[in-house]
């Protein structure tokens, strides 16, 4: 009886010794979150809203400061998000003893100075945002080391160099380091976070070739490292992301070669960018021919490269489409009037480039199309289809520099149900003819008119005068008669 009051005592005690020991641990443990950051508190040089310097306050609770939130079992700081505050200062290293942080966001701020390398200590942290600062310096390659982190966020700052780790983060799903100015090649690690599902390298001074490795990273949605110095040939390895949804390899002024034709076989993807390159070689024709399922392509930007060919008829197989832009290429032959198919585009831009024959009256039938670009084809030609001007969403028309010939419609500014919501019509240097219409005054949102270097006759209509809203108007070069407004 003796010995199990004796043990009855002997674990009251232990318990009872457990808690208070427990309770001081987690008292201590919490007083060096908040001296972490008042540390914090102590670099910020600018607060313009006085938030920090009111709230911040030893008197309340840590827990109870803005942007702090503090776990339910261990009464730690689990998140720290003071972003979009205005805040200028330095990051202390002292962060880095927030051992329960999850969440760390401090962007749209104006931080400067470099990032400590301490951080690599928050080995329960999550997500890590950065982005719209100042910080310069390198990225502390320690970061990647992190096991735990999902997404690292650097965005819009100045770090100019990274060091190269061996393994790359093993849970890391999303990495922006865009808008720097990181140089060297794309760094190798970055080849082995095989969750990765988001990378953003652009607009950097990355050099060198794509890694055809990334094609590894079969779980990228979003793949986008244009505005770079990239060189050489895009990886045919590129066709094994196949949930990529977005590509993005624009303004790799050396980038060469051809475009991976199985890059269009991938189910997902839904833009296109690799537009202001050096790319060769034809477009295929079966670029919009799924077996098994109809195309998701939303954006194809190829304008400003060298490539050759004619334009897929097959292109109208790409339902969705809403913006395609060709221009400053050197395609030839017809236009496709397939095109007509597409009947969600809202931007058509194949200017500048080598084509021919008359311009499809099926294009009439694109009606949300916003903005047709078709200058500088000086091999086009015929008359412009009048169903063009009954797109109710057009906003600008420009054909210039081509080998259109015969009359505008003139009731190119008669919409039944609705104004002309036209605000720029470019058709000079064309072999136009007839009269300028007199219904063109109806166009009441005409910023732009340019009728100039035509064969346009007959006397300047006064209805013109009801263009209030019009900046620029060329109408010379023409057989024009009478007197001025």
């Amino acid at each position: 009886m003796a010995t199990n009051q004796t043990l009855r005592l002997f674990v009251v005690f232990f318990l009872l010794h457990s808690l208070t020991y427990s309770s001081s641990l987690s008292t201590k443990n919490i007083i060096t979150d908040k001296d972490a950051l008042l540390v914090l508190k102590a670099h910020i040089t600018h607060d313009p809203h006085t938030l920090l310097a009111k709230n911040w306050s030893t008197s309340i609770s840590v827990c109870n400061w803005i942007g702090v939130t503090c776990g339910v079992r261990h009464h730690r700081i689990t998140a720290l998000d003071i972003s979009n505050l205005g805040l200028t200062g330095t990051i202390p290293p002292q962060l880095g003893n927030l051992s329960f942080l999850a969440l760390l966001s401090i962007n749209d701020n104006n931080f400067y100075g470099s990032l400590p390398y301490e951080l690599a200590r928050l080995h329960r942290l999550k997500y890590l945002n950065f982005n719209y600062n100042q910080l310069s310096g390198n990225v502390p390659s320690s970061i990647f080391n992190i096991s735990s982190l999902q997404e690292l966020s650097l965005k819009h700052n100045r770090f100019s160099s990274m060091v190269n780790v061996s393994g790359g983060g093993p849970n890391l799903m999303s990495l922006d380091l865009s808008e720097n100015s990181l140089e060297g090649e794309i760094p190798s690690f970055i080849l082995e976070c095989k969750q990765l599902q988001f990378l953003n390298l652009s607009f950097n001074n990355f050099r060198g070739g794509i890694p055809k490795e990334i094609g590894n990273l079969t779980k990228l949605k979003t793949l986008s490292i244009g505005d770079n110095k990239l060189e050489g040939k895009i990886p045919k390895e590129l066709a094994n992301l196949v949930e990529l949804e977005r590509l993005i390899l624009r303004k790799n002024v050396l980038l060469t070669g051809q475009i991976p034709s199985l890059l269009f076989n991938i189910s997902s993807l839904w833009l296109i960018n690799l537009s202001n390159n050096s790319l060769t070689g034809n477009l295929p024709h079966n670029m919009c021919s799924h077996h098994h399922h109809h195309s998701v392509l939303e954006m194809l930007q190829l304008s400003l490269n060298q490539l050759t060919g004619t334009i897929p008829y097959n292109l109208g197989q790409c339902r969705e489409l809403t913006i395609v832009s060709l221009s400053y290429n050197q395609f030839r032959g017809h236009i496709p009037k397939e095109i007509g198919n597409l009947t969600k585009l809202k931007i058509l831009s194949i200017g500048f480039n080598k084509l021919e024959g008359e311009i499809p009256k099926e294009l009439g039938n694109l009606v949300e199309l916003e903005r047709l670009l078709l200058p500088d084809n000086v091999l086009l030609t015929g008359q412009i289809p009048s169903l063009l001007f009954n797109i109710s969403s057009l906003w600008q028309i420009d054909l210039t520099n081509n080998s259109l010939t015969g009359d505008l419609p003139h009731n190119m500014c008669s919409h039944h149900h609705h104004p002309s919501v036209l605000e720029g019509l470019h058709l000079s240097m064309n072999q136009l003819t007839g009269t300028i219409p007199y219904n063109l005054g109806q166009c009441r949102e005409l910023t732009n008119v340019s009728l100039s270097y035509n064969q346009f006759r007959g006397r300047i209509p006064r209805d013109i005068g009801n263009l209030t809203m019009v900046k620029v108007l060329y109408i010379g070069g023409n057989n024009l008669i009478g007197r001025y407004l």
